[in-house]
This record gives C-alpha cells, sequence and structure tokens, in this order.
C-alpha cells in the first residue's frame, strides 16, 4: 500500500537536515513567500503539487526520483526483483548456511547490476555487504560499514547522539548490523539501547502501520536474544507474545516459531509450566507447518532435555518440505529496457514485456489520454489509486518499484477501507457500518475505482448481515441481491465481463477479490461445476499474469484453499490434496502464516478420506496448534473435534 505523505516526507527530510523553515526560505531564489506554504503542506493543511514537491527536494539537496521511485534509474527492472530475493536470503542467513552462500553469490551478481550513482542504491550495497560480514562473522571493517552506509542519507548521524529519530531506507538495517557486531564483541547494553532507540525511530515513520511492523520482526528478534542473556525474561515473553500477533498479521511467518520457542525459554525461567509446554509446541509445529524438518527436529530434542515436554510421538517423515531458496532471476542479456527516470516508463516496460496492448492495462481504470500521458512520464496527473491498479493489472506489487505518494486525504480514505475490512474479517457489523457511512460520503467514492471498492465492501457487509430487509425492497432474495451488487462493482472496471473469459483477464486486486465471490457463490448455491470451473479459469488467470511473489501471495493462497476444499466436496480428494500443496507452496513463500493452519486443517481431511491416517494425524495437530496462535476458532473447534472423533485424542 502507499507509504508516505507528503507533507510529512518534506518535513522529515528537512529535519534530518537540521534546517528550520527559515533556512528554505533564505536559501530559496523563490521570490514568494515559501515559507507560508511550507508550514501549511509540512502541517498537513495543503496538499503539494508535484512541481511543489520538486522544487522543495530540489532545495533538500535530494532528488525527486530517490523518493518517488529510488531504484529506478537506467537499470532494467529485474533489478527490483533480485534485490527482493537477496533480502530474503539474507533474512535466513544467520541461521542458515545455504541461505549465506546464496545471498553472497547473489549480492555479487546485483552489485554490477546496481546504478551506484545513486545514494540509495550506495547505501543498499554496503547494508547488504555489513549484513553479509556478520553473518559471516567478520566483524572487523562492519562497524565502519555501517557508520558510512549511515551518513549517506543521515550526515549528521553519530550513534551515540541518536536519539530515536526517524529511520528509513536502510538505515534500520544497518543499524541492526550495528547492534549484531555489538551483541557479537558483548557490548550487551550498548546492543540493547540501540535496538530500542531503532524500533523508536520506526516506529516514528509518517507510514501506514502496516509497512511499519513489517519492519520490527527482525529486531525485535535479537531485542528479545539479548534480554534473555541479560535475565529479563519478563520483558522478553512480552515482546515474544506481541511479535507472534505482529508476524501473523503483516507476513512475516518465518518469525513465528522463533518467538515461540524464545517464549517457552521465558516462561520456562519464570515458571510458569503450563505456558512453557504451550510454546514450545507451538514453535514445533509451526516449524511443521513450513516444513522445516530439520528445525522440527531440534525443537523436538529441546522440548525434553531442557523443558520435560515430550512430543516425541510426531512422526516428521510426512511433512512436505518446501525450499524456499530456489534460483534466483537472471538479467536478460539482451534487454529491450529504455532507460527511464520515472514510473510511466516502468509501467510502459512491463507492459511491453507482457505483449499487452494498452487497452488491456487502462481499460475501465483511466481514460486512454490519461494512460498516454502516464506512460510518457507525466505520472503526477494519476492518483495513487490509479498506478495501484495499473500494476496489478500488470501482475506487480507497487511497493516493490515505487513510493508513492498520498494526500492527508487520500491517506485517510485508505486507512478508512482498511479498517472496513478489518472489522468485516473478525464480523464487527456495527463498526463496519459506521464507517461504511463515512467511506460513502467521501470524493473517491462516487465514481470509478473508489466506487468499486466501497460497493464491494457493502456487499460483503450485507452478506455477513444476511442482507437486512430494507436492502430487499426491490424483489431479490439476499443471495440474488448480494450477487447483482458484486457484478454491478465488477463492471465498473470490466463492463463487458464474460464468466466464460475470466482466465484471458488481467485482474487488480479488487476484480479478484469480486471474481473469486462470484466463484464461491456458485460452489455454495447448488452449482459446483460451474463454480469449479470458474476456480479453475481464475486460478490459469493468476498464475499466469501474476508475476512478483508478493503478487502471488495476495491472493493465489486464499484461491487454492477454496479451490481445494471444493474439490473434495465432488470426492476428488487426491486433486484437491494437489491443488492444496501448491497453494501451500505460495503461502510459505510469501510468509502468509495465518493460512497454513486452514491448510492443515484441510489436508488432514484429504489425507483421512485417502486412507492415509497417521500423516492425516500429523496435519490435524499443526492445525490445532497453529490455530491457537492465529486465533482461527473454527479450525481450532474442527481440529478438536475431528481428532477426537478419528483418533481419541484430546487436545487441551
Amino acid at each position: 500500500m502507499p507509504n508516505y505523505i507528503s507533507g510529512e516526507l518534506i518535513k522529515q527530510v528537512r529535519n534530518r537536515k537540521g534546517w528550520q523553515q527559515l533556512y528554505l526560505q533564505n536559501i530559496s531564489l523563490d521570490e514568494t513567500n515559501l515559507l507560508v506554504t511550507l508550514s501549511r503542506i509540512e502541517n498537513l493543511q495543503q496538499q503539494p503539487t508535484y512541481e511543489t514537491v520538486s522544487n522543495f527536494m530540489d532545495l533538500l539537496e535530494m532528488p525527486l526520483n530517490q523518493y518517488f521511485c529510488p531504484f529506478l534509474e537506467n537499470q532494467p527492472p529485474e533489478v527490483y526483483q533480485l534485490r527482493n530475493q537477496l533480502l530474503l536470503y539474507l533474512e535466513s542467513a544467520d541461521e542458515d548456511e545455504n541461505a549465506l552462500r546464496l545471498a553472497i553469490e547473489l549480492f555479487e551478481y546485483l552489485t554490477n547490476a546496481l546504478d551506484a550513482a545513486s545514494i540509495l542504491n550506495r547505501q543498499f550495497i554496503i547494508s547488504c555487504q555489513a549484513r553479509i560480514n556478520e553473518a559471516s562473522q567478520l566483524t572487523e571493517n562492519t562497524e565502519t560499514l555501517c557508520n558510512e552506509g549511515m551518513q549517506l542519507t543521515y550526515p549528521e548521524f553519530n550513534e551515540h547522539n541518536f536519539n530515536g529519530e526517524i529511520l528509513d531506507f536502510e538505515e534500520p538495517e544497518l543499524l541492526h548490523t550495528l547492534a549484531l557486531v555489538y551483541k557479537r564483541t558483548n557490548r550487551i547494553e550498548e546492543a540493547t539501547s540501540l535496538l530500542n532507540r531503532i524500533i523508536a525511530g520506526i516506529t516514528r515513520l509518517p507510514q501506514s502501520e502496516t509497512v511499519k511492523e513489517k519492519r520490527l520482526p527482525r529486531i525485535q528478534n535479537t531485542l528479545v536474544n539479548l534480554l534473555m542473556e541479560q535475565g529479563e525474561y519478563e520483558k522478553a515473553l512480552e515482546i515474544c507474545k506481541t511479535s507472534i500477533d505482529v508476524c501473523i498479521k503483516r507476513n512475516k511467518a518465518r518469525y513465528v516459531p522463533m518467538f515461540a520457542y524464545s517464549a517457552a525459554v521465558c516462561a520456562s525461567h519464570l515458571n510458569i509450566k503450563e505456558e512453557c509446554a504451550d510454546f514450545v509446541k507451538h514453535s514445533y509445529f509451526s516449524y511443521g507447518l513450513f516444513g522445516m524438518a530439520e528445525q522440527m527436529e531440534k525443537v523436538k530434542k529441546d522440548a525434553y532435555a531442557l523443558f520435560n515436554v515430550d512430543i516425541s510421538t510426531h512422526n516428521i517423515k510426512y511433512i512436505t518440505q518446501y525450499n524456499p531458496f530456489g534460483p534466483y532471476l537472471q538479467l536478460p542479456k539482451d534487454s529491450n529496457f529504455q532507460p527511464c527516470d520515472n514510473v510511466g516508463g516502468l509501467i510502459k516496460h512491463f507492459r511491453l514485456q507482457a505483449k499487452a496492448r494498452p487497452k488491456d492495462i487502462y481499460n475501465g481504470i483511466c481514460s486512454k489520454a490519461l494512460y498516454s500521458m502516464i506512460e510518457s512520464g507525466y505520472v503526477q496527473q494519476a492518483n495513487t489509486s490509479i498506478l495501484t491498479a495499473l500494476f496489478q493489472r500488470l501482475g506487480r506489487d507497487i511497493d516493490l518499484y515505487y513510493n508513492a505518494f498520498q494526500s492527508k486525504t487520500e491517506f485517510e480514505e485508505s486507512q478508512l477501507a482498511y479498517e472496513i475490512k478489518e472489522y468485516l474479517s473478525v464480523r464487527k457489523h456495527e463498526e463496519a457500518e459506521e464507517l461504511l457511512n463515512k467511506l460513502a460520503i467521501c470524493k473517491s467514492s462516487e465514481k470509478g475505482l473508489g466506487l468499486q471498492q466501497y460497493k464491494f465492501l457493502e456487499a460483503i457487509y450485507l452478506n455477513l448481515k444476511e442482507a437486512g430487509t430494507k436492502y430487499l425492497q426491490s424483489g431479490y432474495n439476499a443471495s440474488e441481491l448480494l450477487m447483482q451488487r458484486r457484478l454491478e462493482a465488477l463492471k465498473i472496471t470490466i463492463p463487458d465481463y464474460n464468466e466464460e473469459m475470466i482466465h484471458t483477464y488481467r485482474l487488480t486486486d479488487m476484480e479478484f477479490n469480486i471474481i473469486h465471490s462470484l466463484a464461491l457463490y456458485k460452489c455454495t448455491s447448488g452449482e459446483l461445476p460451474q463454480g469449479l470451473e470458474m476456480f479453475k479459469k481464475l486460478r490459469e488467470c493468476m498464475t499466469t499474469h501474476k508475476v512478483d511473489i508478493n503478487s502471488q501471495g495476495n491472493y493465489i493462497p486464499i484461491l487454492m484453499s477454496n479451490y481445494s476444499f471444493y474439490t473434495s466436496e465432488a470426492g476428488q480428494y487426491e486433486e484437491a490434496l494437489g491443488i492444496a500443496l501448491e497453494g501451500e507452496a505460495v503461502c510459505i513463500k510469501s510468509g502468509l502464516y495465518y493460512l497454513l493452519p486452514l491448510y492443515a486443517i484441510n489436508k488432514s481431511i484429504y489425507t483421512f478420506k485417502l486412507g492415509r491416517k497417521e500423516e492425516s494425524r500429523l496435519c490435524l495437530t499443526m492445525a490445532y496448534y497453529g490455530s491457537c496462535l492465529t486465533g482461527h476458532k473454527a479450525i481450532n473447534e474442527l481440529a478438536i473435534k475431528n481428532a477426537n472423533e478419528n483418533y481419541g485424542i484430546e487436545f487441551r
């Protein structure tokens, strides 16, 4: 989702320079009263134009392109995907030698492709080198590298005078690596203090909670380890508990079993035996959900030796093991990439790469004239919702390529829609209705993408409320009414929608959501074969057109979960299991912990029906412990029921 509010960003850069507003007025050649304009913009009382932001950023000696599209300059777009892959390797490099080896190999390859003239690219290179050094236990010059990297974007930086100011770009990672160096050289108090200040700096970013919380788990994991070394088990246990919730919510799944294990250690030292036993089981079965048999075996041994918890009865031979470290993308030798310095050129490159017509991308999202302007580089004419939708049609995750600015109004409206989805997901109807009424009067909800979003959210709300009588005066029954509303929403951007052509469409995330809900309706209203056919076409559409793993992870896992379930409803259990395994693999690569218990419970049902009872029992146990962490009450209750009826097992 878009990250920045323009006024906040300008204020952030100015403060980091240590400049007063008056200083900018003095160095400006503009004779107009820049001070008044700047004050209004920074206080979010005025939304600046693209030109105004550009002028301010020039004065601040930070090229605007480095914020809008910081890694773009004259580089093939595949570089973005390589960066993302390198970060994935580095996430695991501390405890996985294979990940470290791949990180070193890819780093050398990527360094030659990055445009080192960009400040942020240089900072990224230094940050990755420092992380590789630290993971390789080469601490000699790592501290110097970290300070060098920080001073590229924070010239006045001094670690001893840093008091938790706003951190951005690679700064949190650079400081985290510095804290790890302190830890490795037994400067424990310095490391702990720095980690707390890093967390404070991240939480002060003018970004959404989603974006900020995704940056925290790795840092908090290090902090927990340090607190345990100092005997502060109560504080460490509290961080573990909150971090598990954040990791599940923000798709940072690989840290869940780590925090669960640390929580078991803390609970053991605090003599909270029952909690200790629960957490060690959560750690064990979380590793099982990821297919990490080696880590499961280690936790199983520790469980008995350290915590006197016996989980030896569970057989790990049935775990499906996934390799998240597959071969990385190679840059094309004969790339037709035309150098560009704005995101419009990138959109054009992606379209040509996909062999798509302009109309395939802009139809229903914006006018032909506006799209032509965007591809020509006049991106300032489009708001963030339009740019996001265009990227989605291209199968790309905008957050990998573009730092999208939002006005205060845009930001508030996007947060409003997010909160509505959150309330609907936990069936808080009254809270959702109140926010829906607010969204209805927003200007963005009057037409186009905003209207489509409102209509879809309203349809979900009505569905959960079972379509109250005041909405049924048109003569439809509840199901027909909700179907009609969904179709109306879909036809705002796909006016000639045809169910037979689903597999050919390039879909935005909202269009996917609507078609997915239509397929579910078919499956639950006596039209199972038609619903399965829709799922099949939607699967082809998504696997063909979604390029980035982030884009795949947003929707393929939930699609495959429902597709596998309704395939089993048709009695096709072997096929259902194959579909489930396919979706589960994407789930794990994308870090989506919250869906893994759902896959586990479904797999337990399919394998039981196929007579593979030991495998079914293990899946059932993982579903139970996984759903305890995610709070999926329905999965938890079904696991308890099936375990008791099929195996005589009683989970407490």
